[in-house]
């Protein structure tokens, strides 16, 4: 019973200590309360920027993963755009070598047209040359035949001219 009784008397001087401590923590209360009102305004305003940074936070990845979608289409157009450079390239060693062989080529046919063409005039001025040489041969056989006329018609005249002895 002494327990129960030192428990009740404890309990009253709570009590009593505890309203007591009330009216100086009223003021402390009321200060407590305005600034948990002010925490609270604040937390408010902290929850809507935590909100509007996530939004934020959520347009940045969007726009993070377009840019990367974007970036591996480019990625891929560079790659092919790469990939049609280096055929090109390789079209145009392809047919600078034919160039090259094709002006080999065209040298040499060049050059084999100057020697034909160099024959061909020392042909050319040796058919000249044989053709006067033929000509010169034509007169000189119709110079001979002229001559053996006229011996033959010289020889007949003095044949025709002489009476025929007989021996």
């Amino acid at each position: 019973m002494c327990e129960k009784f030192i428990t009740k008397i404890f309990i009253l001087l709570a009590f009593v200590l505890f309203i007591g401590g009330c009216k100086e923590s009223k003021e402390q209360n009321n200060k407590t309360a305005v600034e948990a009102q002010k925490t609270k305004a604040e937390l408010a305003r902290v929850k809507s920027a935590l909100e509007k940074t996530k939004s934020e936070s959520n347009e940045l990845n969007e726009g993070l993963s377009e840019t990367l979608e974007e970036f591996e289409k480019i990625k891929a157009e560079l790659a092919l755009a790469t990939k049609i450079n280096d055929s090109l390239q390789n079209q145009i060693v392809e047919l600078t070598e034919q160039r090259d062989e094709a002006l080999v080529k065209v040298r040499d046919t060049q050059e084999l047209a100057d020697e034909l063409a160099d024959q061909l005039k020392e042909k050319t001025e040796e058919v000249k040359a044989m053709e006067e040489l033929n000509d010169e041969l034509i007169k000189t056989i119709e110079k001979l035949q002229e001559q053996i006329k006229q011996v033959s018609e010289k020889v007949t005249e003095e044949t025709d001219k002489e009476p025929y002895e007989q021996p």
